[in-house]
């Protein structure tokens, strides 16, 4: 016979009567029926049809090879009788002793059940689905055998009537599995075997059936070894699932799929291999520290030989580096198989990101990705594409990623020593200072600050720079009744500039066109989910808070560039810095 991946053949117990002794309890027990005939005694032997893969009874011995136990004890049933036979030896060649009257044709059952009486052809009896676990074999009591002879021949073939599932744990600490099949088929219960006209035993009718076999001993903790479920024959039609708890109370399953088999009587399948923890490797640069990994009860877990020891989900915490900024905050790359998007979370200081549906070893690479446009960037001068803590932390959104053109590092007074990009703030100034008020006020409208060398650069820190020196100069001391927009971007504080950042300023007008680019990818509603403002009102059709640092270069007295409709960049109007639009500063990072 060719058998399919998962099975294994179980082999036949060839049962023969003989004469023996019987057991002192047996012996009383016949003695006080009076209706007996006399003794009746039956050798029962196992024969292996192939070798090492003989199983039919209770004790697996050297692999799948099975031998009777001293003590088994089976019923002998005919007629309304049900009579305790039981053998003092063990082995492969045992006899089993006790007194039954001389019928036509007897049946037989093991394990020996007090309950259980003959219902015709037909005998009715338990599976329970909570069995004892026996490392490299199973429950003596389980493994559900029926046999028919006649007076003639005196002679049972036993068969085993339930199919095994055997799986070999490769892991410590494990309180039980469960097997459970994945369309819920019946495992277990209370059920009818019977031989209709045939020669073949069969289970005609489950009543009562369960759902899942599990595999415990009063809480203690199972050895490594080889396990096996005894089941009823059933059809596996979307495989099986095991279900493992362990000592600290983290439950874990493994999905088997692929085990779609129709499981027939004395035959065993392998389930195969289950490791139910895998090796968790971490990589780290220098931008992160302090590591922690916890499985999913919460159990912080210590680092074995490099590795953690996870399930099937796990928990990994870590804090940014106090002096190596700017970092992302979704800072990972898997390999390995993980069936969840990672978001990362903020919790207790901690950054965290929960892998699931861990099925293999795995390697998390902690690693300082780079920023991207629409990327929320935090006071402590991290980014990530979620919104991670309190919205309140978050700084602003990145509008552009590396040095824009003409922008310089020596124009930063020392404060960068790297351009990563640029930051729109979360909130526009008037949230601060109060209603929209005009580029500068009227009595300093015609004060040209010198900021027009380079009006299509990038340099809106240059241009901020070059004014407040410029009204240094004059002796101007800044304030919301000048200067305005120049003011209230220099000195905005409610949302935070990180250190190690340029500080707030008021950008240019090629920045604000690259702020329009990103109001077409989404940047309005990257700032409505961190910000409660009404931050893009419209006003006859255009887009505020764009306020620039830029001036025309022209030399009449209105010769300023303002940008405030960002519809689309190709809509960014050129129009004067006194026409009110109230700024909303950037930072470089």
């Amino acid at each position: 016979m060719i058998m399919k991946k998962y099975m294994k053949c179980l082999l036949f117990a060839m049962v023969s009567m003989a004469a023996a002794s019987c057991s002192d309890h047996a012996t009383k027990e016949m003695e006080d029926d009076a209706t007996l005939s006399g003794e009746v005694t039956f050798s029962a032997t196992l024969n292996g049809i192939e070798t090492g893969n003989d199983l039919s009874r209770t004790v697996l011995t050297g692999g799948t090879k099975v031998e009777w136990v001293a003590g088994d004890r089976i019923s002998v049933l005919y007629g309304n009788e049900n009579k305790e036979y039981m053998t003092a030896s063990g082995g492969e060649a045992v006899t089993f002793t006790g007194k039954a009257d001389e019928v036509a044709e007897y049946y037989s059952l093991y394990p020996y059940n007090a309950d259980v009486a003959l219902n015709g052809k037909n005998i009715t009896t338990v599976l329970p689905d909570i069995q004892k676990p026996v490392a490299d074999g199973f429950d003596t009591d389980l493994s559900v055998m029926v046999s028919r002879t006649t007076l003639e021949k005196k002679s049972f073939i036993f068969r085993n009537v339930c199919a095994l599932l055997r799986f070999e744990l490769k892991e410590a600490g494990i309180k039980s599995v469960t097997l459970k099949g994945n369309n819920n088929e019946v495992l277990a219960g209370k059920f009818t075997v019977g031989w209709n006209d045939g020669d073949e035993s069969l289970v005609q009718n489950v009543t009562d059936g369960k759902s899942t076999v599990t595999l415990e001993n009063n809480g203690a903790v199972l050895e490594k070894g080889v396990y096996y479920f005894v089941t009823l024959p059933v059809t596996f039609s979307q495989g099986v699932t095991l279900i493992l708890k362990m000592s600290n109370g983290t439950e874990l399953t493994k999905n088997l799929s692929d085990f779609k088999e129709t499981t027939l009587s004395n035959h065993i399948y392998d389930l195969g291999q289950v490791k139910v923890l895998w090796e968790l490797s971490i990589e780290q640069d220098d931008c992160y520290t302090d590591i922690t990994v916890s499985d999913e009860a919460g159990n912080v877990l210590s680092l074995d030989e490099g590795c953690y020891r996870v399930g099937t989900a796990c928990t990994v915490k870590y804090k940014i580096a106090a002096d190596k900024k700017p970092c992302s905050r979704g800072a990972f790359v898997v390999e390995g198989a993980v069936s969840e998007d990672l978001k990362v979370t903020e919790k207790e200081g901690y950054f965290c990101c929960s892998l699931t549906g861990i099925d293999s070893d795995t390697n998390l690479k902690l690693k300082n990705k780079a920023p991207n446009v629409l990327d929320f960037y935090f006071k402590d001068n991290t980014y990530s594409e979620y919104l991670t803590g309190d919205k309140n932390d978050c700084s602003g959104i990145i509008f552009h990623v590396g040095a824009g053109q003409g922008d310089n590092i020596s124009d930063y007074d020392g404060k960068l020593t790297e351009i990563h990009g640029y930051v729109f703030a979360a909130d526009p100034s008037g949230i601060q200072f109060g209603s929209i008020k005009e580029w500068c006020t009227e009595n300093y409208r015609k004060e040209l600050v010198g900021t027009h060398e380079h009006p299509d650069d990038w340099c809106g820190y240059a241009n901020t720079k070059m004014i407040l020196n410029h009204a240094k100069l004059k002796g101007i001391t800044l304030s919301d009744d000048n200067y305005t927009h120049i003011y209230r971007a220099t000195n905005y504080t409610i949302r935070t500039a990180p250190e190690g950042t340029s500080g707030w300023y008021l950008g240019s007008k090629v920045q604000m066109e690259a702020v329009a680019e990103a109001h077409d990818i989404g940047i309005k509603e990257r700032l409505q989910e961190c910000s409660d403002a009404e931050l893009w009102r419209r006003d006859s059709h255009h887009w505020r808070h764009l306020g620039t640092s830029t001036e025309r270069n022209v030399t009449n007295s209105k010769g300023y560039y303002g940008i405030y409709d960002i519809e689309d960049a190709s809509a960014a109007r050129k129009g004067y810095k006194d026409y009110g639009e109230d700024p909303t500063p950037v930072l470089t990072f």
